[in-house]
């Protein structure tokens, strides 16, 4: 007997058949096959062109199989006949022809061989169209149960009308993946209900009440207290250089605490079913400046066309604050908000005075005791000197009296001079000032917006040297972040800044401060 060629293979040959010229040895080189096996699908090309001449060139068609006619003899008929009673004994979860071919050895010790066994029951299945689950149908129902089971088949509970139909079904004889099929439900699920029923009866069809795993509940209430016990405590006591929660850096002060791990995602919703949760508001941003267009057009040219030996600086003030207890937005119950005493003994105020490098993304400050001229000289003359190398320094800035002062101009003019610059080797400086009232165009503000959110709101700085380490650490920590990181920041900004801290008219740099106690 030889064995099925490949589909490929059939139809070289069967090409070479057609052409005219076959040569059986080279074949069978060819093909890597015996010479019966030419000979024998040689013949089958053969019976194609008498039996069906026009399809001889179609390789999708091969001569269609005689049916395969069993001998019935007495023995195959006994068979057949035990195939019903051998299921009907079965009392696994599924008929298994290995475990049938024992039960019927048992019957006849002189009966077919497993192989031929299996052939015969094969065949009677599918002639019978029956399936391995025959032997778990329902055998009995009573008159209440089918009284109270033709009532659901009538109801409009879907649930109920498929459990009935399917025990109905099966008493009637329906087979379990006919059922399936018709519910749209895996067989898995029809013989579920078939096995509940016989167990259990209708009690066995209601599903049981949904319960909570009371373990699971007890550890989920474990990690929400620890996460709320967290949050009443300050950052700074992890060695957090922040006055206010991070969800991330929840997660990895707990995991560090507890040793195990949680994903800042658990963390946010333990919170929420605890009902804490941040609030925002909305603002809206004008500028009543006539020539608003013209000085906007003139910073964006600027920038489009900044060389790399050219800086573009973004200045302004942070303050007058005082160093006190601050508020803020805080993980807390939100029936339950945070109180500041708005009447406080200060420990002192500050300003700071800073100025953001736009290509390098390098904050350089100085705390000042006024805003005023003086001060913005200061800075431009340590500008200056830090960037000694640049051929040239825009300073952007608002509208402030002391950004636009006579003697402010006058220093400018000097430090142009040919001869100044000659001494000195300092860059030319130019200015390009922002509209008037357009503090949220002055990139600077997202930066102080981040330095506030870090290290100011939520706050309670035992001294002025305290409240000042902790301002030099967040702005060192950001410049190292953009010296290690040389690239533009994206809405994941160092300290949480409100926006990303490039030039965008759409930006609002300047978010208002959770009362930042300001000094009159």
């Amino acid at each position: 007997m030889t064995a099925p060629l490949e589909k490929a293979k059939f139809n070289v040959l069967r090409r070479e058949y057609i052409k005219g010229h076959f040569n059986h040895a080279w074949m069978e080189g060819q093909l890597h096959i015996s010479k019966n096996t030419v000979t024998k699908y040689v013949k089958e090309c053969r019976e194609i062109e008498q039996r069906y001449p026009n399809r001889l060139k179609d390789f999708s068609f091969r001569l269609p199989k005689a049916p395969v006619i069993r001998p019935r003899t007495n023995q195959y008929l006994d068979l057949i006949n035990l195939f019903p009673v051998l299921i009907e004994a079965v009392t696994e979860h599924r008929v298994i022809a290995e475990h049938l071919w024992l039960d019927y050895k048992r019957i006849r010790l002189t009966g077919y061989c497993l192989h031929y066994f299996e052939v015969y029951f094969l065949e009677w299945r599918r002639k019978t169209n029956s399936c391995c689950y025959a032997h778990r149908k329902v055998k009995w129902i009573s008159l209440e149960d089918r009284a109270m089971l033709v009532k659901w088949t009538n109801s409009f509970d879907h649930k109920n009308w498929e459990r009935a139909t399917v025990i109905l079904g099966s008493f009637d004889g329906r087979t379990v993946k006919e059922m399936a099929r018709h519910l749209g439900r895996t067989v898995k699920s029809v013989l579920r209900w078939i096995d509940n029923y016989k167990e259990k009866g209708i009690a066995g069809l209601i599903d049981a009440p949904y319960t909570v795993n009371a373990d699971l509940l007890a550890k989920v209430k474990v990690k929400q207290d620890r996460v709320i016990q967290l949050i009443h405590q300050t950052p700074q006591l992890h060695g957090l250089n922040r006055a206010s929660w991070k969800l991330e850096d929840l997660a990895k002060v707990y995991t560090k605490i507890y040793g195990e791990y949680i994903s800042h995602s658990t963390v946010w919703t333990l919170l929420d079913k605890a009902g804490y949760g941040f609030r925002r508001s909305r603002e809206r941003l004008t500028s009543p400046d006539p020539d608003f267009k013209v000085k906007l057009d003139h910073i964006k040219n600027i920038l489009s066309n900044l060389s790399g030996t050219e800086k573009f600086f973004s200045v302004d003030e942070f303050g007058h604050f005082s160093v006190n207890v601050k508020g803020g937005r805080s993980y807390t119950k939100n029936q339950f908000p945070r109180i500041v005493e708005t009447s406080q003994k200060s420990q002192g105020w500050l300003i700071i005075t800073a100025a953001l490098e736009l290509s390098t993304n390098q904050v350089t400050h100085f705390y000042s005791l006024f805003k005023n001229t003086d001060e913005m000289i200061k800075l431009l003359d340590v500008l200056l000197t830090q960037y000694q190398s640049a051929t040239k320094l825009y300073f952007s800035w608002d509208c402030a009296s002391w950004h636009a002062s006579k003697k402010l101009y006058k220093r400018i003019e000097e430090i142009n001079t040919v001869e100044y610059r000659r001494v000195h080797q300092t860059p030319l400086v130019e200015l390009a000032p922002l509209p008037a009232t357009a503090q949220f165009l002055n990139i600077i503000e997202s930066v102080f917006s981040g330095l506030a959110k870090s290290v100011i709101h939520n706050s309670n700085y035992a001294s002025l040297d305290e409240c000042k380490s902790a301002i030099d650490r967040h702005f060192l920590d950001r410049n190292q972040h953009f010296l290690d990181n040389p690239k533009r920041a994206g809405h994941k900004i160092w300290g949480n800044e409100v926006v990303q801290p490039v030039f965008n008219e759409a930006n609002n740099c300047k978010k208002p401060p959770c009362k930042v106690t300001p000094l009159s």
